[in-house]
């Protein structure tokens, strides 16, 4: 109670996290791969988020340290960026007067 008492500023100062390496840079570059092939595949072949961490386990097996939802929050990401359509919009322009 005391330190209460004692304290001029009650604002905390929240520690910031460092720029550690997180455990899914390790498995970027292949997962990225794999989503940038199916960019010229047909829609119902494309990998879901739950399909790259099978392939990750397949491949890594035991050594795999990386969850499923880090592995989802990635692919949702990646999936974003990849397949957002930045150029998808028409000018919608018509003069006064024409019928």
């Amino acid at each position: 109670m005391q330190k209460y008492v004692d304290k001029e500023d009650f604002n905390d100062n929240p520690q910031r996290r460092s720029k550690n390496e997180l455990k899914i840079d390790f498995y970027k570059e292949l997962i990225d791969s794999w989503l940038e092939a199916d960019l010229t595949v047909p829609r119902k072949q494309l990998h879901t988020a739950k399909r790259v961490y099978d392939r990750l386990e397949e491949l890594f097996g035991d050594e795999l340290n990386v969850s499923l939802r880090t592995v989802q929050f990635y692919v949702s990401a990646k999936k974003k960026e990849l397949f957002s359509k930045k150029d998808g919009w028409l000018l919608l322009d018509y003069p006064a007067g024409e019928a």
